[in-house]
């Protein structure tokens, strides 16, 4: 590769200049969100829940900036998730041993990259040729991820922290980190699936009535996920529709279906039955969180 020009070294040194400053800020955001979370579940942050957790609550986070800044934010963003990702493959002596909690985790993630980026700052045209790479591992995707110093020779790439798109790439970056952690965090919990399946007859329900159902029983019971299907009539039986609820929460018992509490469902779900918004805030889906979060599931079977 062509060595950089004297314009090309002075647009990185701005950009990761800008990206330091973020990463700095960045921190306080993040953290807050890592005590919130483990408040409104209830849980105690005082294990290390390892490197590969703190990685991708910092890559997730800067991966996600792309999704605000367009094609700019995304080459910043790339690089940085990429440089963070590397971590995994060749690790920082201040990562590689066991640390008290997550919460100290992400800080000495958080404090590592700014070393990184400062180093790299000082002289990037030492660097300019120099890739990293990783696995970017968030809730919604897996995939390897490369990025190199020269990405960031445009001008312009990264705002400053006087600029609205700065605090905008905050609010992308730690929602992605809540995310996050949520999707780490859950998996402490299980999701109940109650058997067998409660009939609701065609002739006295529709499909939107089962969905209008659906979205008034989560409004009691927010903890929950209604899923039904739709068998034809055969020898003896109706049509009907065969539903199956399910809850998340610490598992059921004789007495206590265990829930996860309504404080923490009203923060994570954004919606009650498909796409019907309750909260615009929300983490995720409630399709999302039941399907694809890879919580542990089982069965619970009432006596009718």
């Amino acid at each position: 590769m062509a060595d950089p020009t004297d314009t090309q070294i002075q647009n990185a040194t701005n950009n990761l200049k800008n990206m330091i400053q973020f990463n700095t800020d960045f921190y306080s955001y993040g953290n807050g969100k890592i005590i919130n979370a483990y408040a409104l579940l209830s849980q105690t942050d005082d294990k290390d829940l390892g490197l590969q957790i703190g990685l991708n609550l910092l890559t997730s986070a800067m991966e996600a900036i792309g999704c605000e800044g367009g094609l700019a934010g995304a080459i910043a963003g790339n690089f940085v998730s990429s440089m963070v990702a590397n971590y995994a493959d060749k690790t920082p002596l201040s990562l590689a041993g066991s640390i008290a909690n997550i919460e100290q985790r992400f800080e000495q993630t958080s404090l590592q990259a700014g070393r990184d980026l400062a180093e790299i700052c000082d002289n990037p045209a030492a660097y300019w040729d120099q890739t990293y790479s990783g696995t970017l591992i968030t809730p919604f995707v897996t995939k390897v991820i490369s990025g190199n110093v020269s990405d960031l020779g445009q001008p312009d790439l990264f705002p400053s922290q006087d600029q609205s798109t700065y605090q905008d790439y905050l609010a992308q970056a730690t929602y992605a980190l809540d995310q996050s952690i949520w999707s780490v965090l859950l998996k402490n919990f299980i999701i109940t699936a109650y058997l067998p399946a409660t009939e609701y007859k065609t002739k006295y329900y529709s499909e939107q009535d089962m969905e209008n159902n659906a979205a008034g029983f989560y409004g009691a019971h927010p903890a929950y996920y209604n899923t039904w299907v739709y068998e034809a009539a055969k020898k003896d039986k109706n049509d009907a529709y065969w539903q199956t609820q399910h809850n998340i929460g610490s598992g059921a018992s004789t007495f206590n279906d265990g829930s996860l509490n309504n404080n923490a469902c009203q923060y994570l779900f954004i919606d009650s039955y498909d796409n019907v918004i309750i909260n615009s805030e929300g983490l995720f889906n409630r399709s999302f969180v039941f399907n694809s979060l890879n919580i542990p599931t089982t069965t619970k079977t009432l006596n009718h």
